[in-house]
């Protein structure tokens, strides 16, 4: 999706990247703030761009839609999904914006070499710029923003998007980002808008009042070799590729429906479990682990054919419990 990284790695990046992860995990220090510095701007689009363009183009994989013509990447920074939308949309135009003029002239200076036709706009969200785009995306950002602003930013997209179009939001697989990602999805699912990833379920996320859990994606993937070396200088541990995200439309029909597994399973001696969510709701499945491995036991976010024929039981923290003998 981006280019490859030749030659040894700088030895500044490893302790870099840490600190960037530990303020944007809420660890030391807060995601806000200037972290688009020089020494920093590199490193993150190395690792963390890296993630989000391998995540946009899962998505557009599982999620495939007519190619865009105009494509807002808001609050993007050195513009890692803009870069990795020009090579999944090679006809569209992008606008960046950021607030950061460095982030936007880093940018430039890269981008526009590889010819992607790329407007850039210094601006503070929830102001956007002109026209109606085709898709929008949000990528590690909505998170930074109060909810208040996370609420007129979303009304202000649903306002200007062209028919048709989409909005796309990434967020950090943590809980906390994660859940309110699942609190807004109500603001995108009221008509003439539909979520067309990942929920099978139309209705209110099932998953919301379970306080305990949060709904992303944890997928099994195969970066390269210096981005191993890089996470491993850093201390940490990309062996799967997480994401929270939605993906809703304007005027469009929802997706065929399927079952997606959501939550976190826990342990159990013998038993596989997974928390699935469904068109009609959300259920937990079960199965007996002397039985093999079922098609469903699969990573968090993959979706699965539904399947009825599990024996339901007693519910369990709110959710039916479908208990499969094979």
């Amino acid at each position: 999706m981006l280019p490859a990284l030749a030659g040894p790695l700088p030895a500044a990046w490893g302790a870099t990247l840490r600190a960037l992860s530990d303020r944007f995990n809420r660890i030391e220090g807060a995601p806000e703030g200037d972290y688009f510095s020089a020494a920093n701007v590199e490193p993150y689009f190395a690792h963390h761009g890296w993630a989000q363009a391998e995540a946009l183009a899962a998505i557009a994989a599982e999620s495939p839609f007519d190619p865009p013509r105009v494509v807002w990447d808001l609050g993007g920074g050195p513009g890692v999904l803009t870069a990795a939308a020009s090579v999944l949309w090679p006809e569209a135009t992008f606008a960046l914006t950021d607030l950061r003029e460095e982030a936007l002239r880093w940018a430039e200076s890269r981008l526009k070499p590889l010819g992607v036709p790329l407007s850039l706009h210094r601006q503070r969200l929830p102001e956007l710029p002109g026209g109606p785009p085709d898709l929008v995306m949000v990528g590690h950002v909505l998170n930074e923003l109060t909810e208040a602003d996370q609420l007129r930013l979303l009304a202000a997209l649903k306002e200007r998007l062209a028919p048709g179009g989409r909005i796309l939001i990434l967020e950090p697989a943590l809980r906390s980002t994660t859940r309110r990602l699942m609190a807004l999805r109500e603001e995108l699912r009221a008509a003439p808008f539909t979520i067309q990833a990942p929920c099978p379920c139309l209705g209110p996320c099932p998953m919301l009042p379970l306080e305990r859990q949060w709904c992303v994606a944890e997928l099994p993937w195969n970066p390269p070799t210096w981005f191993r070396a890089l996470d491993e200088d850093a201390g940490l541990d990309r062996r799967l590729l997480s994401f929270a995200y939605l993906l809703a439309q304007k005027d469009g029909s929802p997706r065929a429906p399927k079952a997606r597994v959501v939550g976190v399973p826990k342990a159990q001696k013998g038993k596989i479990e997974r928390w699935m969510c469904l068109p009609e709701g959300g259920e937990r499945w079960e199965a007996l682990s002397r039985h093999g491995e079922p098609t469903w036991a699969a990573p968090r976010g993959t979706e699965v054919e539904p399947s009825s024929s599990g024996d339901l039981k007693a519910q369990s923290e709110g959710w039916p419990v479908r208990r499969f003998r094979s």
